[in-house]
Order: C-alpha cells, then structure tokens, then sequence
C-alpha cells in the first residue's frame, strides 16, 4: 500500500505539515483517501483482506489455501453486516422539505436511524414514523354505472356517438387520459367497436382498434377520437349515425413480436394529463403558445404532447422547455428514435398545425392538445406491469398531505394533564410531525406541518456502494478477520465441526467486544448525565 502509509503496518510517513495544511480533500477512492481528517482510525478493506491472507492463510495456518475472490466476498459481507448492527452510522441527508411533501430517499439508503427537523438554532426535534397510512396503486376507476362498467370497473368506458360519412367519434364527456400512438409510452385501443355502425366500410376486424387522433372541445366539454381500425394507419369511417359502448384499453409497446411482453395490457393510471385549449403554434420554430400563462401551469419538462399524428410524429413529442411567464412551450428539436440529440431541422416543428385543420373533422383549428407524463406507461423498457408511477396519487396520500396529522399539543400541556393522561396514546402524543417510507416508489412522505422546514435524515447503508465507503473501524478489525475466517471455514467441505464452533464462538466475541467498544461510553459523561438524579453516583 502507497501514500500516508508505509506497507501492511500502516506506519505514518508523511509529514504532520502534509496533513494538516493539505489544500484540498481527495474523495477519489483511491489509497490517497486516508489523507482526509481522522481517516487513520478506520482501515480499508483492500488493506483488511491483505493482512488476512497473511496471518490466517498458507502452509501450516487454520486456511492452508483460498481463493482471494472468496475472502473479498466474504469481506464485503462481513462488511454489510456490521454496517448495520455495529460500525457506526455516519449518514445524514438534509434538505428543505418542498410543498409536494415527499422527497426520494438517499441514493445509497439502507435504513433510517432518525428522521428530524432542524430548528433555527440547529438543534435537531424527532419526527415519528406512522404506520397508520400509506400510497397505495391507484388506477383509475370508471364513473360508468352501467353493467359494462360495473363489470369492467377498472378500464375507461365512454359512450360515443358516430355520424355517418365521418370518421370522428365523439364522447360523452371529457377523457384526457385517452391518447393517439405516442413513441415510448404506447398505444391507447378501442377494445370492440358497433360492427353496425360501419356495415359496408373499409373495417376488417371488429376489436383492438387504435385511436389516430385525440381533441377535447372546450365550449361542449367533450372528447372527439378518430379510430384507425386494426391497421393503425387509414381512419375507419362511419356509415350509420348512432351511440355505441366503447372500452378503453393501453397496451405496452416494448418487447419481442411473438414474446409474452409484446402484448402487455395495463391499466390506467391516476395521473395528471394536462390538456391545453387553443394552441398557437409556430411553424417556424418548435413552440407552442398558450392563450393564457395560467395555461401551462400543470405542464413539465418530460412530458409527451399528442392530439394527432398529423401534427406531432415520434421526433417532435417530447417538451423540451416551460416558458411560465409567458406561456410557451417548446417542443424537442429531435430527429430519430432512439435520442433527443439529432440535428434541428424543420422536418422536426409542428407539421402546420395553426393554418391546417385536423383532416377529417369538423374543427376549423386545432382545439387543444394534451401532455402526458412519460413515466406513466413504457417507460421505454420492457416490463410486465404498469408501476410504480412516481406521479400518481392515492386519495389516500392526498387525505394525508391535506392535513397536520400530528396532536397539537405541546409537551407542557401534556405535563400539566397528571393523571389524565391514562390511556393516552404515546405514539401520536407528538408535535413535530410524521412520515412514513413508501418502499414501491422509493420515497419518504412527510406531514403537512413540515413544509419548507429543514429535515435531516440520519441514515445506514451496506458500505459497499462506494469505494471510499469500503472502511472498517480499528476497533472492529478483528471481528472483522474472525467473520471472513467462521464464513471461509462453514461453507468449506471436510471442515471439522469443531473448528467451525471455535470460530463461530471467537467471531461473536469478538462482534460483541467491537460493538461495546464503538459506543465509546465515557465514564466522565456518564456520571454528567446522572448527577441530580434520585441515585447517588461515587465518582
């Protein structure tokens, strides 16, 4: 081993003038990592393993050979372990809480030791965990009460209404989650249409048609879609005028034709789909203007804007930019499929779309357009289910945001009940909030009263996610050389049970007499602590 250190006994030989009047902190994870203050009271465990192989392996030692990969396994392992039960944790994860109330959990999160807020004079109050709510999936329910829709309550069911000659259906109301083909997220299908409706048309099939174009009127509140048949390309037109029951579907685009993940069907999400009446668009350049700023309000970057193929094809979907002030939204200046770094050509603006109205339809111009989150379908991966979707939300975690949840009563008020507070229950006798971990999404969920405090997360991980992390106390040193021998010795063949008991019994020793150590008990500050108490302490 090079640097602060001279071989495998770790001896100084830099100056205390290099240490301690360095200019800069070398976090590269390289050897050099020992220069950061207080380093020399852990040891690394490249430098653990080494001193392992020479004091416990070769000829006429318990481990007469092993492999070098098995002894870092085994490391890494022990190191994971001790990580949660006896190194200690130095983690911590602070940030100012935003008013969506969440925030993801730290990139290499094991577990959570405390949660707090940080008060103007930096002193950290406890905030509880509560088990008493959660963010369940919330896919969207029909408000159909139909027997279609008391029958298939989870998919999106409409009544629409055909004109004979046109090829535009139009809905009983407005359905913002529906969608023409969009690359990366799917295809939103028809799942049985009114065969008597198109008697004498172009249509081959009666099932599993597409929707081509998608337009929400906002003077009759309704909802237009142009179906394209099982081809998804020539609209189907009607030739009688009448009401039929359609069933909504989404299907998942990715995965081999022919594989089992080709034909993915999920269902709806509860997510936001913004829609934005009166686009003005500019043929020249990639933006969208909205008639009012308050328009765009809803609309983020990532998000995919459809209405029509006939506007909008796979290299010009994507919002690139949010103007806010202004209202404007600009589109991705892409060319191709598989990125958003192509060159910007005009092959890549909207296809005319303030001159030309949508073929087919009775709109003199486009109506409105309507953006959808990209994390709610695909995902551009292959997959068999639709979640979690990080921007969904459960009625449940909205109850939870829209209220304090805590007991407002402060720690004097309970003091000054006595015996009243018989029965109370201690676990929500608390003023400084809750949260809670919501696993499938991989965030932390706090209380309304939080909002805009600073909130400290103190924190364990495994040690092994980065390599500066990859350090073992001193103090734990041999703890560590007693877990890699038990784990090489109990997992080998034609070992002798008795020699896997011996150290079995040294490692948890050893574990034990490491753990006490680590929690630095110092007698000064514990006789601190119990003066003025009802027990008298001789020191």
């Amino acid at each position: 081993m090079s640097g602060i250190y001279e071989g495998v006994n770790q001896l100084i030989v830099r100056d205390e003038h290099s240490y301690y009047n360095r200019t800069k902190k070398d976090g590269s994870g390289s050897s050099a990592r020992e220069l950061e203050p207080g380093n020399y009271q852990f040891t690394t465990v490249k430098t653990l393993i080494d001193h392992f192989m020479i004091s416990y392996v070769g000829k006429d030692k318990i481990i007469s050979t092993v492999n070098y990969l098995d002894v870092q396994y085994h490391a890494m392992r022990g190191l994971q372990e001790f990580s949660y039960d006896i190194l200690r944790s130095y983690k911590g994860f602070e940030f100012s809480l935003p008013p969506t109330l969440s925030m993801i959990l730290p990139q290499d999160f094991v577990a959570y030791t405390q949660v707090s807020w940080s008060d103007s004079n930096g002193i950290k109050h406890p905030i509880y965990y509560t088990s008493d709510t959660s963010d369940p999936r919330n896919p969207l329910q029909t408000t159909d009460e139909s027997p279609h829709g008391l029958d298939n309550p989870l998919s999106i069911h409409a009544i629409g209404t055909t004109t004979a000659g046109s090829s535009y259906v139009e809905l009983n109301g407005l359905y913002p989650q529906l969608f023409d083909n969009i690359h990366g997220l799917g295809h939103c299908k028809i799942k049985i249409v009114n065969p008597g409706l198109y008697q004498g048309g172009a249509a081959t099939s009666w099932k599993n048609w597409f929707i081509g174009a998608v337009f929400h009127d906002e003077t009759t509140g309704k909802t237009s879609i142009e179906p394209t048949g099982d081809d998804n390309m020539a609209p189907i037109f009607a030739t009688v005028s009448g009401d039929m029951h359609l069933e909504f579907y989404w299907q998942d685009p990715h995965g081999t034709p022919g594989s089992l993940q080709a034909s993915v069907f999920n269902l709806s999400p509860s997510v936001k789909a913004p829609i934005l009446y009166d686009p003005v668009f500019d043929n020249t350049t990639n933006k969208i203007t909205a008639a009012s700023s308050s328009d765009v309000a809803d609309i983020k970057v990532g998000m995919k804007v459809t209405a029509s193929n006939q506007y909008f094809n796979k290299n010009n979907q994507l919002v690139w930019d949010v103007d806010y002030t202004n209202g404007i939204i600009w589109l991705s200046p892409c060319q191709g499929v598989a990125n958003y770094n192509g060159v910007f050509t005009v092959s890549n603006f909207p296809f005319t779309a303030n001159t030309v109205a949508p073929t087919n339809s009775s709109y003199t111009t486009v109506p409105s357009v309507t953006f959808h989150d990209e994390d709610q379908l695909a995902q551009n991966a292959q997959r068999w289910n639709a979640g979690p979707h990080m921007n969904e939300e459960s009625d449940t975690l909205a109850a939870f945001k829209s209220n304090s949840n805590l007991n407002d009563a402060t720690d004097d008020e309970i003091k000054s009940l006595g015996g009243s507070r018989y029965g109370m229950d201690t676990q929500r006798a608390n003023s400084n909030g809750t949260f809670y971990i919501d696993q499938d999404k991989g965030t932390m969920r706090f209380s309304s009263n939080l909002v805009g405090k600073t909130i400290v997360i103190d924190y364990i991980s495994d040690s092994v996610g980065h390599k500066r992390d990859q350090i073992v106390h001193k103090f734990a040193e041999e703890a560590m050389y007693k877990w890699i021998a038990h784990a090489i010795l109990a997992t080998r063949s034609n070992t002798p049970e008795y020699l896997v008991a011996r150290f079995k019994k040294e490692r948890f020793a050893e574990m034990r007499k490491a753990k006490l150590r680590l929690q630095n008990i110092n007698f000064k500050e514990f006789t601190q602590i119990f003066r003025g108490k009802s027990k008298q302490i001789k020191h």
